[in-house]
């Protein structure tokens, strides 16, 4: 007889995590700390974070949430929270980037670390504000350049390109 195994999750099943992520933050909001985040980030006409939308969560509340994704949502995932109006969503998304590139770093698995450069590159623009700079870029890109040889020119070189930026949170 044979055994029944678990079906392998399919794309649509792993595709949907991000999904219910999202939900649950939406779930977890609170609509007054969401009135001061945007008076806070400055989400007026003209003002830097223009447009910006907020559930009203807590830093620590964000971490203790997103905790349990860690590992579930994949480079598309976190693309597709990155594409979300809602800065929580985005700051899950970059979270959820920090601990594998952190994993990566301590793996030594240099494709990792080269795929996520080249995705927090290419969605740099999605991390729009000071807060979802201060959250992800000091510890990505620290655990990218941990193991290159060529580390001085590779900061150097992404450096001006950031500093060369039209793009205010990139510089």
């Amino acid at each position: 007889m044979k055994r029944k195994t678990a079906p392998a999750p399919s794309r649509s099943r792993c595709a949907t995590t991000d999904t219910k992520l999202l939900k649950q933050l939406e779930v977890a909001g609170d609509p007054a700390r969401a009135t001061h985040a945007l008076r806070y980030f400055r989400t007026g006409p003209g003002e830097y974070g223009e447009g910006d939308r907020f559930f009203g969560i807590t830093a620590p509340m964000m971490k203790s949430l997103v905790k349990p994704f860690r590992g579930r949502v994949d480079l598309d995932g976190c693309r597709r929270l990155l594409g979300s109006p809602w800065h929580e969503a985005r700051t899950a998304a970059l979270i959820l980037l920090l601990h594998e590139a952190g994993l990566a770093a301590k793996a030594g698995d240099a494709s990792r670390l080269n795929a996520i450069e080249k995705f927090y590159d290419a969605h740099l623009d999605r991390a729009n504000n000071w807060g979802l700079v201060d959250i992800s870029a000091p510890g990505i890109m620290v655990a990218v350049w941990s193991g290159r040889v060529d580390k001085p020119a590779v900061i150097r070189k992404c450096l001006d390109a950031w500093a060369d930026s039209g793009h205010l949170s990139v510089r």
